[in-house]
């Protein structure tokens, strides 16, 4: 068997899998990055500022989540959430108006 064609029929197996069993969710859990614990709750924002030792403490709590995901992934929007979706929306602002402004320009 081709390699290419090996790798074509893995990822096909994969991508043919329902959403909810490869992409994880915060929506359950609250961090509590003081202990390190997790708890139920309708909040699953990451308290970045809580985050004193910093990319140690970062790493040590973004494994624990990930092995809590039992091998699904978690998207940038779900870590980082709500920052993420603010940077987005100010790039697609910042970049409209460039464009509008080259516009009127021209």
């Amino acid at each position: 068997m081709l390699l290419r064609r090996y790798i074509g029929r893995r990822l096909s197996d994969y991508y043919n899998q329902p959403s909810q069993s490869v992409v994880g969710s915060l929506t359950s859990t609250n961090i509590n990055n003081n202990n390190n614990d997790t708890t139920t709750s309708s909040s699953s924002i990451i308290d970045f500022q809580s985050l004193w030792l910093g990319e140690y403490q970062w790493k040590r709590l973004f494994q624990k989540l990930y092995n809590e995901q039992q091998g699904q992934w978690l998207t940038p929007v779900e870590l980082f959430r709500p920052y993420y979706s603010y940077i987005l929306t100010n790039w697609i602002v910042v970049t409209s108006q460039q464009q509008q402004q080259q516009q009127q320009q021209q």
